[in-house]
């Protein structure tokens, strides 16, 4: 399949095996537009955001790569640092807010950790004051503790992080967590809530197979009723397209719930001199399919948009995924277009095989 990008962001092309036969093959265009925000606007950004099938470190933390499928959702992945407002003060009610259809907040608390009150009960000490923090799953619950036995055991959901303790002994005078959700602060030692996640969710994290599956045994939305099924085992058909999202399972968006163009995308207090905040931007585009004689239109979809506190640094990403039959001979070529999907293909979409594939007659067989 050759690829060809006319559009002026940052595009290609990743190929996989279909699942559906030995003679099938996936193509997954993925687009991703990076800005910076410059005076309230957005600006093409001199350097792309990746696009790697292999792991790549960001500001976001560790991506464990861009995969040739589609996901269950929006991911919302934010990162870098929050600053106060009005110098060093002890917390900060960070929001992020992505159109009508996303509102989470955050606890931002400064250094602290357990200590003895005047009763002897083992409590959270007073926070330090803070001026910039950054937002990071080290800074959220998690870690790991010593046990018993001489192991480390790591708590599952976020081993990175800090709280994370088997009893009062080993958590006196340790750290808490920086980052917490208001409505689920840590009070105990054997609090033991879930990790406020922002970027990149961990492969090995616990909370991703559990997020992915329709099953009895998968997380539930906050409030959700419990379901009430009788075990059996987890079976393919139970795994949602979420596996392949990169965020915490918390911050992505239900398919077609992402913002329209002109929605107010905000970080509050992730910049300098205020919020990192921008209406969002008209990102359509499509992608014209020619196998052989044989042409399509695809649109592509939104599936992260990716904000960094203190950079003033945004992306989204866009993509499509694309089935077809290998078939000998076969002449193929992708071409990324900005705009929406046209009611009519163009005659210019049309490439002229003789013409663009003479040295080569277009005799690749994936």
């Amino acid at each position: 399949m050759d690829f060809r990008n006319r559009t002026e962001h940052a595009a290609d092309m990743l190929r996989a095996s279909s699942a559906r036969s030995q003679d099938h093959m996936l193509a997954c265009f993925i687009a991703r537009p990076t800005y910076r925000l410059v005076n309230g606007s957005l600006v093409a950004a001199e350097e792309p955001w990746p696009i790697d099938p292999a792991p790549f470190e960001t500001p976001l933390g560790l991506s464990s790569g861009d995969k040739p499928f589609y996901s269950g959702g929006i991911d919302v992945l934010v990162g870098g640092q929050v600053r106060q407002p009005r110098g060093s003060e002890a917390r900060l009610d960070v929001e992020i807010a992505v159109g009508r259809a996303f509102r989470r907040r955050i606890a931002v608390i400064g250094d602290r950790v357990w200590k003895r009150d005047a009763a002897g009960a083992l409590v959270p000490g007073e926070p330090a004051p803070f001026l910039t923090m950054p937002l990071t799953y080290e800074r959220a619950f998690g870690g790991a503790a010593p046990t018993e036995h001489g192991v480390v055991m790591p708590y599952q959901a976020n081993p990175l992080g800090r709280g994370f303790y088997l009893d009062e002994a080993s958590a006196e005078g340790q750290p808490l967590p920086n980052l917490e959700d208001p409505a689920s602060p840590v009070r105990g030692v054997h609090d033991m809530p879930e990790p406020v996640g922002l970027g990149y969710y961990p492969l090995d994290g616990s909370l991703r197979p559990l997020s992915a599956l329709d099953h009895p045994l998968a997380m539930r939305a906050p409030g959700a009723p419990a379901r009430d099924e009788p075990p059996r085992p987890i079976e393919p058909g139970d795994v949602l397209p979420t596996l392949f999202n990169a965020a915490h399972p918390r911050m992505i968006l239900a398919p077609g719930k992402g913002p329209a163009p002109g929605d107010l995308v905000r970080l509050s207090h992730g910049m300098r001199d205020g919020d990192l905040a921008f209406t969002m931007p008209d990102l359509s585009m499509h992608a014209h399919v020619q196998l052989e004689d044989r042409e399509h239109v695809f649109p592509l979809h939104l599936d992260q948009i990716g904000l960094v506190g203190g950079e003033g640094l945004v992306f989204f990403s866009l993509r499509c995924v694309v089935e077809y039959r290998v078939r000998k001979g076969e002449r193929r070529a992708t071409t990324l277009y900005p705009g929406a999907v046209p009611a009519l293909i163009p005659a210019s979409y049309r490439i002229a095989w003789p013409d663009r594939f003479a040295d080569q007659q277009g005799r690749e067989d994936a």
